[in-house]
């Protein structure tokens, strides 16, 4: 058996994060569905401007933590 699609409102409401700046792990938790599933729907979503910044930041998040941690040492 197959399993059951996305509705309408449920890919919507996924492109819709993805263009406030939400990530993958942000959405799945918001949308019970499969990273496979999400990613299929998201990835040529191009952000609003004003959350774009953020996004960025979210993507190397680790990375900007320990330069700001290094500069306060």
């Amino acid at each position: 058996m197959k399993k059951p699609r996305l509705t309408k409102n449920e890919i919507n409401t996924i492109i819709s994060l993805r263009k406030r700046g939400n990530t993958l792990d942000e959405i799945r938790k918001l949308v019970p569905r499969g990273r496979t599933t999400i990613f299929a729907y998201i990835k040529d979503v191009i952000p609003y401007k004003k959350f774009a910044l953020s996004l960025e930041d979210k993507k190397h998040g680790t990375k900007k933590k320990a330069e700001r941690e290094w500069v306060m040492a």
